[in-house]
């Protein structure tokens, strides 16, 4: 009898031995799971929990059947930009850093007001690339204040050399020609924090994908660039579908629609100033008067977990 007590309390210690040892080696991370019509995103916190990100561990987390599956993931850190209430960084899928995210701003808009960061329904955001103010509306539509677009190649960036053209310093919307498969397909490159080509269609239903993935990896984008595909419907809407570098075509892109709102208004493919553009997972209204650069649309929240991380890969700065 004695022996199996004794036993027993070694298998005792031993898980708690083990258990101990699991306490030292992983730490719990809190994330929440959002979308702007259907353009998913990992949004976490890391003013309270820091985690080195490898490209190795977003892949992993992004995978739709064995994680949490995103289209991008938004980490969210006190303000390092004059100004700013709070900065952000955006991961890709892949693992690769981006420098904006309309639909992603809007959720991060929103995420801030959920969890009580500020006292306020607008707030001061900033990206590696610019800053934008976003509001919470009474409607509980999201609203980004966005910097206004930039058209000079060299601020996209974009190199008009490597299709045989001259660079210009002109900050002015204008369309230039690649071939594809033969074919000269026209686009305007434009960027609103991160670089867009869009390229206006009969039918965005007929789209080739493969256009997109080899003006994607063009040199004439040295960055990589986001492709949108626009279709003119009215006076003052537009259908889109967008193929974003590191993440494929998505449900939606909030820069994605602004960049191509912007185009249809600098183009003179709709008359208004205020745009509303379609895409798979729902619509947004775009404002480009020239002065003016304003997204509105939902931002959602879906649901909060917890991660189990290694401590190598978090640095906690308080406990849970």
């Amino acid at each position: 009898m004695k022996q199996i007590e004794d036993s027993h309390m070694q298998q005792e210690s031993a898980s708690e031995s083990h258990t101990h040892h699991r306490r030292r080696k992983y730490n719990l991370v809190n994330f929440t799971k959002m979308h702007g019509l259907g353009n998913d995103f990992m949004v976490i916190e890391s003013m309270t929990q820091k985690v080195n990100l490898t490209p190795e561990l977003i892949r992993s987390w992004s995978d739709r059947h064995t994680g949490i599956g995103f289209d991008q993931l938004l980490l969210l850190s006190a303000p390092e930009t004059q100004g700013a209430d709070f900065q952000y960084s955006i991961f890709n899928s892949d693992g690769s850093e981006a420098g904006q995210c309309g639909n992603g701003a809007r959720a991060i808009a929103r995420f801030i007001v959920d969890q009580k960061l500020s006292l306020s329904a607008e707030n001061v955001i900033a990206t590696k690339t610019n800053t934008m103010q976003v509001r919470i509306l009474e409607s509980g539509q999201a609203q980004v204040d966005m910097d206004t677009p930039e058209f000079r190649p060299a601020g996209i960036p974009f190199d008009p050399t490597a299709i045989g053209k001259p660079t210009t310093s002109e900050n002015v919307l204008k369309p230039w020609m690649f071939n594809f498969k033969g074919q000269e397909i026209t686009f305007y490159p434009i960027s609103v924090g991160n670089p867009h080509a869009v390229i206006f269609v009969d039918n965005i239903n007929d789209v080739d994908g493969e256009i997109a993935t080899t003006l994607q990896q063009h040199p004439c984008f040295p960055e990589g660039v986001n492709v949108g595909f626009a279709q003119p419907e009215t006076d003052s809407s537009i259908r889109l579908r967008v193929f974003e570098r590191g993440a494929g075509e998505t449900q939606a892109c909030g820069s994605g629609a602004t960049a191509a709102a912007i185009a249809a208004v600098e183009a003179g493919k709709v008359s208004s100033t205020q745009v509303d553009v379609h895409l798979k997972g729902g619509s947004l209204s775009i404002i480009w008067d020239k002065k003016q650069l304003q997204m509105t649309g939902p931002a959602v929240r879906v649901f909060t977990g917890r991660l189990l991380v290694r401590h190598d890969q978090i640095d906690k700065s308080h406990n849970f």
